[in-house]
C-alpha cells in the first residue's frame, strides 16, 4: 500500500511541475508584451503607443506609427501621429 501511494504522489508532482513550466512560459510571454507596449518618457512628452504594420507574406516592416501625447500649459492634451 505504501509503495502505491508513493508512486501516485510522484505522478502528481510530475504533473504539478509541468503546469508550473507552462505558467512560467505564459508569464514570460506577458513580460515580452509589456516590454513592447511599455510607456517611454522623455522631455518632449510620452510615447504612448507603437504600432508596427508588417506584411505577413514577406515579413517586411511597411511603416511604424508613433503617437506622441504632449500636454500644453493649460492642461489640454494634444496627440501627434507620425508615419515612418
Amino acid at each position: 500500500m505504501t509503495s502505491e501511494i508513493n508512486n501516485q504522489s510522484r505522478k502528481f508532482d510530475d504533473q504539478t511541475s509541468e503546469i508550473n513550466k507552462k505558467d512560467c512560459g505564459i508569464e514570460n510571454h506577458t513580460r515580452e508584451i509589456n516590454h513592447r507596449t511599455g510607456k517611454i518618457h522623455d522631455q518632449t512628452g510620452e510615447i504612448n503607443n507603437l504600432t508596427t504594420k508588417i506584411d505577413l507574406q514577406t515579413g517586411e516592416i511597411n511603416s511604424v506609427t508613433v503617437r506622441f501625447i504632449s500636454i500644453k500649459y493649460n492642461g489640454e492634451a494634444v496627440i501627434h501621429n507620425r508615419e515612418r
